[in-house]
């Protein structure tokens, strides 16, 4: 057996050997890309990669540049983590740990936060059981004590297992466990209720009680620690992978693990134990460190024992007790070594550690005794100041009663103020009953008004929608009467023209006089309708505007050229930026084309002579034309600007037309998000019009 170790650890050094020389080239690779990282979370991404890559002496250099960049870029949850870290790699320096514990405390509070604060102060623990003096040690152990008792039921999981996590590794490494006991149950009770995700400072309370189980001989609580340990750690295995830290591994806390469930083989398995030994080689064939302390042969040492081979675990055993400098490592081996050497029949060493192992029970006695008594010590004064802690309780109580005696003559003031309030209360009562008895005739009076109400609104809805009814008919009506008389406008107008052309010429001047008078009525006719169509049109709210573009020297020279037969002798049009750049607008070319033909038509019906001229003004800032209809006609009287704009509203009744006109400009204008108007401002003869709509 002892020659098939040490075969595996030949090959154990031989696959190291490969396979930390391939750690060596993935790193050199991710430190490449990390010169060509574009994004700091590139950046972070492949930090870690390198990280989980590098053996536990480069760790640092690594951790700090992350945590650097955490602080510059404002990442929390980097910077919490790398603070674990850290405090990870330097738990044998406690300036670092206390330069973790103030960079932590200027993190916002949170879970993360809390864990991060919780981890540091559990390995500041850790350093002071190690290398403080026992005078240190005691005088810790007794402020932490009292801080756990001064903890109030409202307190946090994380507060109570700072508290209790720091006196079970303070009191770990002495000799008397009475006290420690109930501190790691309690600890690993309160482990519970830490989130899921916290898998940092459940690490330590289990891998502490594991360790204290070990040394007080609690086999089977030590092996549910290890395995508890042992499920944590696939947990975190699987989150990290999940979350891209595909190099993320717990290599050396497996090991040690499983170390610990070797020296409990008493309470394991064949199967279990052969598998946390063939766990050991696998881990030391990919890890320097783990292969560094296999070669002190402990894992070795307990395995043999484990199986039965005495004769080898002896020289190994031997190897532990002299090289040990941990009382209870020496103390098992002691245990175990005896055990080995009964086995073998070895007597010679059998009396020389039997020998050792009884002056060191002597040693550990008397020191058992002085510890206790330091304990006891520590009892003494955490109870002398449970005693002021009761007294002043006391004092807080007596506090209290006269308090409430003072309560009592208040509350006695109280009920005779309130007797008065309740006989005026029920004065008012009466009075109340009184003015509700008046309410209800004036309720019963409200009701019949209401029912009154109610009926004429029922009637008003009725003559409303009669009205909308009658409304739609007239709409209809119009509609249909328009486009009915449509038709034989258009036959009148040809007709009367087929005449005159099959007219004799001597008569066709004759008669193109009266065809002429024909076509004129005809179009105001035809207008009229148009009108009455146009109105009926832009009352319908599903009504769209197609906006394209369009120049505006052609919307223009089609208005004016539609207007020069209708103009009466003696009137000329003119449109005024006729030879100018040209200018795109977006709009409804066709929208805005009725209006001006409607204001130029107005214009021509009012203007007997004289002129009659159309412009526009472009204004970039406010992205809007206005264009502007100007006449030499009658004018528009003073007061009567927004008159003109009403439904059939006609100033002069003896004027051709319907009144629809303008208020179709109106309506239209409306529509473009523009506006028409009489301009106010306008000097001398005639009127103006201006019509502004948007540009684009």
């Amino acid at each position: 057996m002892k020659k098939f170790i040490v075969g595996t650890l030949t090959a154990v050094s031989v696959m190291l050997s490969v396979s930390s020389s391939h750690a060596t080239s993935a790193i050199d690779s991710l430190r490449s890309r990390l010169s060509a990282a574009g994004t700091t979370a590139d950046s972070i991404t492949i930090l870690y990669d390198i990280y989980d890559l590098s053996d536990r002496k480069d760790r640092a250099p690594v951790a700090w540049q992350m945590l650097d960049i955490a602080e510059r870029s404002g990442n929390d949850a980097l910077g919490l983590d790398m603070l674990r870290h850290l405090a990870n790699i330097y738990t044998r320096n406690d300036s670092v740990l206390q330069l973790l514990q103030q960079k932590c405390d200027l993190y916002p509070e949170s879970d993360d936060h809390a864990a991060t604060q919780t981890f540091i102060s559990l390995r500041r623990a850790g350093h002071i059981a190690r290398y403080a003096s026992e005078a240190e040690r005691l005088k810790q152990i007794k402020e932490t004590i009292g801080q756990y008792q001064e903890l109030t039921p409202e307190a946090s999981p994380y507060q109570n297992i700072e508290r209790l996590g720091t006196l079970c590794i303070l009191l770990g490494n002495g000799t008397h466990m009475a006290m420690l006991t109930d501190y790691i149950d309690k600890s690993l009770d309160m482990v519970k209720y830490l989130p899921e995700t916290d898998f940092a400072v459940r690490n330590i309370i289990y891998n502490q009680a594991s360790s204290i189980y070990t040394n007080i001989n609690q086999t089977e609580k030590a092996i549910d620690a290890d395995k508890k340990l042992l499920s944590i750690m696939d947990d975190m295995t699987r989150f990290y992978h999940k979350n891209g830290r595909r190099y993320r591994n717990y290599d050396t806390i497996r090991y040690s693990t499983y170390r610990n469930l070797l020296q409990n083989y008493s309470g394991l398995s064949s199967r279990e134990i052969q598998l946390c030994y063939d766990s050991i080689n696998a881990i030391a064939a990919r890890n320097a460190d783990v292969a560094a302390d296999m070669r002190l042969n402990v894992a070795n040492a307990y395995y043999l024992m484990a199986v039965k081979d005495y004769a080898g675990a002896l020289p190994m055993l031997e190897n532990i007790i002299e090289t040990s400098s941990d009382n209870f490592n020496m103390m098992r081996a002691l245990r175990n070594i005896i055990t080995a050497a009964k086995a073998i029949g070895d007597n010679d060493a059998l009396l020389r550690y039997t020998t050792r192992y009884n002056n060191a029970l002597e040693d550990y006695a008397r020191l058992s005794a002085q510890e206790t008594y330091n304990e006891l010590q520590t009892i003494y004064n955490v109870n002398e100041l449970q005693m002021r802690n009761t007294r002043l309780e006391l004092d807080h109580a007596e506090g209290r009663v006269r308090h409430q005696r003072h309560l009592l003559i208040y509350g006695i003031i109280c009920l005779a103020v309130m007797l008065i309030i309740v006989c005026i209360l029920i004065k008012v009562i009466n009075k109340s009953r009184t003015l509700a008895r008046s309410l209800a005739s004036s309720n019963d009076a409200l009701k019949s008004e209401r029912a009154n109400l109610l009926e004429t609104q029922k009637k008003l809805i009725a003559a409303r929608d009669e009205a909308k009814r009658a409304e739609q008919y007239k709409s209809d009506f119009i509609d249909n009467i328009s486009r009915e008389i449509n038709n034989p406008l258009n036959a009148i107008v040809e007709y009367s023209h087929l005449i005159v052309d099959c007219a004799d010429n001597d008569k066709k001047q004759y008669l193109r006089r009266y065809a002429d008078i024909v076509r004129l009525n005809t179009e105001l006719l035809s207008t009229t309708v148009r009108d009455l169509l146009d109105v009926g049109e832009l009352d319908d709210p599903s009504l769209s505007v197609k906006r394209y573009p369009v120049l505006l020297g052609d919307l223009c020279s089609l208005a004016i050229g539609s207007m020069r037969s209708r103009l009466q002798p003696g009137v000329t049009i003119s449109f005024e930026q006729e030879n100018a750049p040209d200018v795109y607008i977006t709009t409804d070319s066709r929208r805005v084309e009725q209006v001006l033909i409607n204001l130029l038509s107005n214009a021509a019906k009012f203007t007997s002579e004289g002129t009659i001229s159309l412009s526009y003004i472009i204004d970039r800032p406010n992205n809007s034309v206005t264009f502007a209809v100007s006449d030499t006609g009658i004018g528009i009287p003073e007061g009567k600007e927004e008159e003109i704009f009403d439904r059939f509203r006609k100033l002069d009744r003896t004027t051709q037309g319907s009144g629809l006109g303008l208020a179709i400009c109106r309506m239209i204008a409306d529509l473009l998000d523009g506006s028409v108007r009489v301009d106010t401002s306008h000097k001398g003869k005639g009127a103006n019009f201006l019509f502004t709509i948007p540009i684009s």
